[in-house]
């Protein structure tokens, strides 16, 4: 039996999500609108030690998806993106912001940059509707980004605004993963993939 990188893709925005979910209600006091989400995983809090193995499993799934997606999907320079995002979850996860913020921070970027890049090279790998959806949310997570430094936290708070950023590129590999799923259902041997894509 052989691992369907569109199942490994959905799982690594879900546990992203749900690890979100889970760390803001045990963590004391926790705003998502003024706090932002990396102090989930800072060193001596409450769920330290849960958010950050959930960050690190998110990135492996995703690098280990992207590599077994991409070893059928010829798109070299597509790859990259996908790589350089899931490098990103694994950087943010295994250097707690009050601890290494220069490691932390480049891992962060690496997510917001290359996850919008991700999208926006999904749109062209994927057909139909799930192309659609990748280029919106692409656009929507990058305008987010962009709104930060014209005062939009002032509305949403830093929390929340992160949040408009983040979840669009972790919805859409939900929904990306679900799409790559289906498609390796539908053949009998991985190489054909490709074909049945585009």
């Amino acid at each position: 039996m052989r691992w369907n990188p569109g199942t490994g893709f959905a799982y690594a925005g879900g546990i992203a999500i749900l690890s979100i979910t889970a760390a803001s209600a045990m963590f004391p006091n926790y705003s998502s609108r003024y706090d932002a989400i990396s102090d989930l995983g800072g060193a001596g809090t409450t769920t330290e030690l849960f958010w950050n193995i959930c960050v690190v499993i998110v990135g492996i799934l995703w690098i280990w998806s992207s590599y077994l997606f991409f070893h059928i999907e010829k798109r070299k320079f597509s790859s990259k993106f996908f790589y350089l995002a899931g490098i990103g979850f694994i950087l943010v996860g295994t250097s707690p912001w009050n601890v290494y913020p220069f490691t932390h921070y480049i891992g962060a970027q690496l997510i917001f940059i290359f996850g919008v890049l991700s999208c926006l090279a999904g749109s062209r790998i994927a057909t139909g509707t799930i192309s659609k959806l990748s280029m919106v949310a692409g656009l929507a997570s990058f305008g987010s980004y962009l709104s930060g430094y014209f005062g939009m936290y002032i509305i949403l708070g830093p929390g929340g605004l992160e949040r408009m950023v983040y979840y669009p590129i972790l919805l859409w590999i939900i929904a990306f993963g679900g799409y790559i799923s289906h498609q390796y259902q539908d053949v009998k041997n991985l190489k054909e993939v490709s074909q049945t894509i585009n």
